[in-house]
């Protein structure tokens, strides 16, 4: 299987646009996943790979939440 890895933040335009060239291309949904790392936004990041969510293969696509809370800790926080 195929990790497609798209860091982010506030940058939901063109998340949607990399989202829709993934779904665009020729490998079979079930071959690849796409792992969303949004780092803190306040835009509609979410709610764009949500919407993508409900159009992909089951579990194909997520988003991974990540807030530093200070230079040594991460939160992260994992949405399927």
């Amino acid at each position: 299987m195929l990790s497609v890895i798209i860091p982010t933040n506030n940058r939901a335009d063109l998340l949607q646009l990399a989202l829709l060239s993934l779904q665009a291309q020729t490998l079979p949904a079930d071959q690849f996943e796409v792992l969303v790392i949004d780092n803190g936004s306040t835009d509609n990041t979410k709610q764009v790979v949500e919407s993508f969510q409900q159009q992909s293969v089951e579990g194909s696509v997520r988003i991974l939440l990540s807030m530093n809370l200070n230079s040594k800790t991460k939160l992260i926080t994992i949405y399927k």
